[in-house]
């Protein structure tokens, strides 16, 4: 580029920066992802039962699995840290999936001001007052 030539605006400062996210952080995902849809199908976890609880069981094993000493997974050949991974990003999943459900239905709420009632005049039975 020569000296006299504008320089490009892009306006990202405040944008995530998915270049911090090295490949590897990727990868091990994808290859947990790939053996779950190979094992069961793709997209599978997502309807899990009760998933939350069993998601968050599943990486807890795997992280003590792996701090106990064993690097790897026996059934799947694959780390712990990256099965570990993988279930945090299912939690993740499911806790975004909660906010925008309230969000949702937060939305659809029809905020009314509640209406005051002019006061009704009340009846007097003159037979009634003591005097």
């Amino acid at each position: 580029m020569e000296n006299n030539e504008e320089k490009g605006m892009k306006f990202d400062k405040d944008k995530l920066r998915h270049d911090l996210v090295l490949p590897e952080w990727v990868e091990a995902l994808a290859d947990v992802l790939t053996f779950g849809a190979k094992k069961y199908a793709p997209g599978n976890w997502a309807f899990v039962e009760d998933a939350e609880d069993r998601y968050y069981a599943a990486a807890m094993r795997h992280a003590l699995d792996y701090r106990k000493g064993e690097k790897i997974d026996p059934e799947s050949g694959k780390s712990h840290l990256h099965h570990w991974l993988t279930n945090v990003a299912f939690l993740i999943y499911f806790e975004n999936k909660k906010i925008d459900n309230i969000n949702k239905k937060i939305q659809n709420i029809e905020i009314t001001p509640k209406k005051q009632e002019e006061p009704k005049e009340e009846e007097i039975d003159l037979d009634d007052l003591p005097f």
